[in-house]
């Protein structure tokens, strides 16, 4: 008797006391929703699906469509895209990550090696040209002609592009990255000659 007696008062308790609480709900947050779809493409990706990989970065995208964060996810996608051959999916992937952080060296070298892949790195590399002859000051087309020089094996090219475009952006992320790139392509010619 005593045991049920107890068991009422505690039962009575919760009763009483559950009033005082409302059930409430936290709104849904898409960007830790989107980054914690492009981690599971991430997984995806890693495990060689690279089908469900593009699904995850996809819905990472639609969640976030338009943040600077979501130009990773944009990178990743073009990167699965890469991954089946699908060169002509890529490319606007990596158009679209520099477009919403242009800070990302990473960004522009994945579309030039897609330029490379899908065989229009000439192509590109004569827009680049026709945009420094009618623009001198065009950073980033020396920018894109130094990465395109590099990826063709063109070193010296590279190195000479990728300075005029340290001489016109003196100090922002790229210009560092670009330096980061003439110190490498110097210390690999260096290394071959040793």
């Amino acid at each position: 008797m005593k045991f049920k007696f107890l068991i009422f008062l505690f039962l009575l308790s919760f009763l009483l006391q559950g009033y005082k609480y409302e059930y409430h709900v936290e709104p849904l947050n898409a960007s830790c929703n989107a980054a914690d779809r492009n981690n599971q493409g991430i997984a995806y990706m890693e495990m060689g699906q690279y089908n469900h990989a593009i699904a995850s970065f996809k819905l990472a995208i639609k969640l976030s469509p338009n943040a600077p964060a979501s130009a990773a996810y944009y990178n990743n996608l073009g990167l699965a895209y890469m991954r089946l051959g699908a060169y002509s999916l890529a490319e606007p992937c990596f158009k679209k990550s520099a477009e919403l952080n242009p800070v990302f060296i990473e960004y522009y070298i994945n579309l030039v090696s897609v330029y490379a892949k899908n065989g229009t790195i000439y192509n590109e590399l004569e827009k680049y040209s026709l945009r420094i002859s009618s623009d001198d000051n065009d950073s980033m087309a020396y920018f894109m002609q130094g990465l395109i020089y590099k990826q063709l094996g063109e070193d010296e090219k590279a190195v000479k592009s990728l300075k005029k475009y340290t001489s016109i952006e003196k100090e922002n992320v790229l210009s560092r990255g670009a330096k980061q790139l003439i110190f490498e392509i110097k210390d690999k010619k260096i290394d071959h000659k040793g």
